[in-house]
């Protein structure tokens, strides 16, 4: 008799486990409501199906977007302060034909990814022949400094390391053909004063690692950016994942809005487009939930940019400039209609899969 009733509870367990969730289609895996569930454990999947239930079965058609739209999206840390108000919406046949467009777009920027991970050069440091005249050229410009009287005491450091443990038989770079760069040379002596300079082999230290320092601070890297076509190379020696994200933050909060700033700099702006499009292109595929809510905060603020754009005339288009190196590649050319906005939005919904954001 115990045994019949042992087999029949059994039954309802398993039946109960099995049957299908009307919400979600899936089967259960046990039964909640077994009074031997840990209460905690009832707690916490409660937790989990409330959160689940009010981040994706909430659809909202195209158009009809409310300033609270994306509040509940669990890739979300911070209120949606990018959400656009119901006077902005964008006209849904215009929309249709953007969607459109993105596999397009998308399709472009897949191939250009396969140029920059397979055929464009990275930089892998300096040889010693390079080092010696790099040395030498920075020996003539300190002493070039001094002569004409604006040379620091720390240049004058310098030009007695050199005179004193420079070597003769070193090439000469005035009989070269090497010429200095004067922003190299002087950044490098910034650099330079922060460390403790004692001897020629700490100075020809500080020029082999050159190529892999990045700035620091907005400042630094904003008057890096902007004077400095991007490369791969300087992707993969000199900004590594922190440095990546520090970009990925400042075009999300500043350098965005700038590109589509009327009035503001072409060259600059130019130069931006080109940085973020080469962000874009060396962003891991795998990213944490921190990551993934970055790269949806830049999303957010392109859609803003997108939305104002398509119901105004103000900003008008911002097609991209491809890069130099990108051009010596034979990089196909940029499809029409194309800005940099745009493309944030085909990669952040194509590669990585966050098709929500696509509802305006």
């Amino acid at each position: 008799m115990a045994g019949r009733n042992r087999n029949s509870k059994d039954q309802n367990k398993e039946a109960l486990s099995s049957a299908i969730d009307p919400v979600f289609g899936q089967a259960k895996a046990f039964n909640i409501n077994d009074p031997e569930v840990n209460p905690l454990v009832k707690s916490y999947l409660s937790e989990v199906r409330n959160e689940a239930l009010h981040t994706n079965a909430i659809s909202h058609q195209i158009g009809q977007v409310s300033k609270n739209t994306f509040d509940a999206n669990i890739y979300d840390d911070e209120d949606d302060s990018t959400s656009i108000p119901s006077d902005t919406k964008v006209k849904s046949d215009q929309i249709t034909e953007y969607l459109y467009s993105i596999e397009n777009w998308y399709k472009w920027f897949e191939n250009i990814s396969d140029i920059i991970w397979h055929g464009c050069y990275v930089f892998e440091g300096y040889d010693d022949e390079s080092i010696s005249h790099l040395t030498q050229l920075l020996r003539f410009y300190l002493q070039k400094k001094i002569d004409e009287n604006r040379a620091s005491s720390f240049d004058r450091h310098l030009v007695n390391i050199f005179r004193d443990q420079l070597k003769c038989s070193d090439p000469d770079p005035v009989n070269g053909t090497l010429e200095i760069d004067e922003d190299w040379a002087e950044n490098l002596l910034k650099t330079m004063r922060n460390s403790k300079i004692k001897d020629l082999n700490t100075v020809k230290y500080c020029i082999r690692t050159d190529y892999k320092r990045a700035p620091h601070g907005l400042k630094p890297w904003a008057k890096y950016v902007t004077s400095n076509q991007p490369t791969h190379t300087a992707f993969i020696n000199m900004i590594d994942s922190s440095n990546l994200w520090t970009l990925v933050m400042y075009m999300t909060q500043i350098w965005l809005k700038e590109i589509y700033t009327f009035g503001k700099n072409l060259e600059r702006k130019k130069m931006l487009s080109q940085w973020l499009l080469y962000i874009l292109l060396h962003i891991p595929t795998r990213l944490t939930a921190e990551q993934m809510s970055n790269i949806r905060s830049l999303a957010k603020q392109a859609r803003e940019i997108l939305n104002r754009r398509v119901n105004s005339n103000i900003f008008g288009t911002t097609n991209i400039v491809i890069p130099d190196e990108l051009h010596e590649h034979n990089c196909p050319p940029c499809p029409p209609n194309l800005d940099i906005a745009s493309l944030i939005l085909a990669v952040v919904t194509r590669k990585y899969g966050q098709h929500d954001i696509l509802e305006f």
